[in-house]
């Protein structure tokens, strides 16, 4: 039977995982599993009891323990799994740095650098893709219709290192492009996401949305549909195709 830790057990999940930056919670598997009421907001507050936990340093330090088991989200210590509520991705993307290792064909030799709001660097990679879930069109089935999350490889070889000038800018929201940025699909937006790690994803903000759209190029799919999408680090990540029209 699950049930809620007190307000003192924050102190001492503190106390458990201070001077670990990246616990291997992969590899813990407690006993001891209950829920703690704590909720990721979609914006990326993280409120404890209904109250936004203020201390940005304790924010980041749970994060390092954060675990997706399945559609479950819990963070992990060696003697305790705490069950927690994430309203949509457990963290949000708040800016983005382009590198550009070539002046020629820039495009293609891109590295896309994304911030979340805990202060993690995700560089887009292979093992970091980018995609997106676009709501269902009026009057189609209920089904998500999603950007394809694999990634296709372009030549040359996919590296974490990024050089160059960063070029990116934040892009207002007016001048995104319009079958990107603005496309209107059942009166909602987009949901974009980067894979930060082992399942758990950032939503992108509106800001770095924008600025994404802004990179997009063209690109064939198929004998007629066409696909607007971004390169980083050797792969190529679709934003939108036909499909979402």
């Amino acid at each position: 039977m699950s049930a809620e830790v007190p307000v003192t057990d924050l102190a001492s999940i503190e106390a458990q995982i201070v001077g670990s930056q990246l616990p291997p919670v992969h590899l813990w598997h407690p006993q001891n599993e209950s829920t703690i009421d704590i909720r990721i907001c979609r914006d990326g507050t993280w409120l404890y009891r209904g109250s936004a936990i203020s201390r940005n340093s304790m924010v980041k330090l749970f994060s390092t323990v954060l675990r997706r088991d399945g559609e479950q989200y819990c963070l992990v210590t060696p003697v305790e799994k705490l069950l927690i509520e994430v309203d949509d991705a457990p963290f949000v993307a708040v800016s983005l740095e382009v590198f550009n290792e070539s002046e020629a064909d820039a495009e293609s030799h891109q590295t896309l650098v994304f911030t979340t709001n805990v202060g993690d660097k995700v560089i887009a990679d292979a093992e970091h893709p980018i995609h997106v879930v676009y709501p269902p069109r009026r009057g189609a089935a209920s089904d998500d219709r999603t950007a394809s999350q694999k990634t296709d490889q372009t030549t040359g070889q996919a590296t974490g290192q990024t050089t160059g000038q960063t070029t990116g800018q934040t892009v207002a929201e007016t001048d995104a492009p319009a079958n990107v940025a603005n496309s209107e699909v059942d009166d909602a937006e987009p949901s974009p996401y980067i894979e930060v790690r082992d399942g758990l994803n950032a939503l992108l903000g509106r800001a770095v949305w924008y600025q994404l759209a802004e990179l997009a190029v063209e690109r064939q799919a198929g004998s007629s549909s066409q696909t607007l999408g971004v390169h980083s680090n050797g792969c190529f990540f679709p934003l939108w195709s036909g499909e979402n029209k």
